[in-house]
């Protein structure tokens, strides 16, 4: 432990004590955030911190920065306001520092936010710019119309003889940087995450089950026919539906999850069947299908407008902004670089976002055209 880092108990309450009735220099505090730092990677090794200590320091933090006390620890979902992160793990608290200096030189090209947007692949091989379909303008083809409603809504609906459209599908796509929603010919509701698509029949009609294929994240408000189950297809599961809502996330490398949020449905992978129930999740695993109970604000948050992790890895986080941002990710550090909670909308540019992370200490980013550059870095330089 660097000197500057050494502090006894006593010295870290009287620390706690100074910020709690203001007197805290700003020194002070970013020693306070770069002892906790250390405390996170040290473990029991970095000093005696008792939890009420820890519960007295969170405590003068957020009476400093006029916000709610939330500790970290407890199991309660919580959302953090744009300016503040607290950064889970062992004990790294965040709270407001003065901007760097810094922050215009690494940020001076930023990055905006993503958009509704997606292009449809229609059978006959016509691709749709959704973007150009409006309330006042739909797309009509033999047998199918696109349209959008006066809020904005997508609705493809089938017309006419189904019977045409037999054997046929389409594919719904969206790049890195866009999302969108659709209503399906069967009322089914769907939200397309960045970076995904989706494979649907023209037509559901004559089919014994209404059979969709998912590239990537998707949310699904599945419109009720017990006599047509609604099916959704990833490379290494299915999910079988009645009428229910939830999402799955099957990104190529990353874990694939399915979120139950109402009722039920039943997740199988080769000869493995897992049913489930409201606010469970099952991850696919290389052994089969792991089912557990989960909080389902942290997965269908992106469809409700918001950038949220919690006790997330770096890496997976990057990737995240990666999709949503259309950026490109350079490391120059190593990518255990700790885990992170926090919350902020997803209409924010991606220079907030990296503010955010920064404050933590430890790590640091530079904007380069659409490339962030991810670094080492610490608060006591």
């Amino acid at each position: 432990m660097s000197k500057e880092l050494s502090m006894t108990h006593e010295e870290f309450k009287e620390l706690a004590r100074k910020i709690l009735v203001s007197e805290a220099t700003d020194d002070e505090i970013r020693l306070y955030n770069a002892w906790f730092n250390y405390f996170q990677k040290e473990g029991e090794h970095a000093g005696d911190v008792s939890e009420n200590n820890k519960r007295l320091a969170l405590r003068s933090i957020y009476q400093r920065i006029d916000k709610p006390i939330v500790p970290f620890w407890q199991p309660k979902r919580w959302l953090v306001a744009a300016s503040i992160l607290l950064v889970g793990a062992s004990g790294l608290f965040l709270f407001r520092y003065k901007e760097s200096q810094s922050f215009a030189a690494r940020f001076r090209t930023d990055v905006a936010p993503g958009k509704s947007g997606a292009t449809l692949l229609l059978a006959g091989g016509v691709k749709l710019d959704l973007n150009k379909i409006s309330s006042e303008k739909a797309y009509v083809a033999p047998g199918i119309k696109i349209s959008r409603t006066a809020r904005g809504e997508l609705h493809y609906e089938v017309q006419g003889k189904e019977g045409d459209l037999v054997n046929e599908s389409h594919i719904l796509t969206t790049s890195r940087g866009e999302s969108v929603s659709m209503t399906l010919a069967d009322g089914t509701k769907v939200w397309l995450n960045a970076n995904s698509s989706l494979q649907f029949p023209a037509s559901f009609k004559n089919l014994d089950s209404r059979d969709v294929i998912l590239k990537g994240e998707a949310y699904f408000e599945v419109s009720k026919d017990k006599a047509h189950p609604f099916i959704v297809k990833t490379s290494r599961q299915q999910v079988k539906v009645l009428g229910t809502h939830f999402n799955i996330s099957s990104y190529v490398n990353e874990e694939e999850v399915t979120t139950l949020l109402e009722g039920l449905v039943s997740v199988s992978r080769k000869s493995l069947h897992k049913v489930l129930k409201p606010s469970e999740e099952a991850v696919i695993t290389e052994s089969g299908i792991q089912v557990s109970p989960v909080d389902t604000s942290l997965a269908v948050s992106w469809k409700n407008g918001l950038i949220m992790f919690e006790r997330e890895p770096l890496p997976q986080i990057m990737k995240m902004i990666s999709r949503w941002y259309d950026v490109d990710i350079e490391y120059k550090i190593e990518k255990d670089a700790g885990t992170y909670t926090g919350s902020l909308a997803r209409t924010q540019r991606v220079s907030e976002v990296l503010k955010l992370l920064e404050k933590s200490g430890g790590v640091k980013f530079t904007i380069r055209g659409r490339t962030i550059i991810v670094e080492d870095a610490s608060w006591l330089q």
